[in-house]
């Protein structure tokens, strides 16, 4: 039997963004904030960039967004199947 559960049926309805010259404490203190572990990276347009994990703020690889972001993320339509998607 396969699974009909879509990508929309596990995505949280809140995601938070910052610009890509967001400093790594503004982002450690939004994470602290927020209770998130993860922050997307977009552009004015509000197209995606990259994402930040708590990880990689906690380890300050960098000093600003573009520095800690893992470029080019994988993703997926909210119509996809989740399994293909995982």
């Amino acid at each position: 039997m396969t699974s009909r559960i879509m990508v929309k049926h596990v995505m949280s309805e809140t995601a938070h963004s910052v610009l890509p010259n967001t400093s790594a404490k503004t982002i450690r203190d939004l994470m602290e904030e927020k209770r998130i572990r993860h922050v997307l990276v977009c552009d004015k347009a509000n197209r995606l960039l990259g994402v930040i994990t708590v990880r990689r703020v906690e380890d300050a690889a960098g000093t600003t967004a573009a520095e800690l972001m893992e470029c080019d993320p994988p993703t997926a339509a909210p119509n996809s199947l989740l399994s293909p998607a995982i």
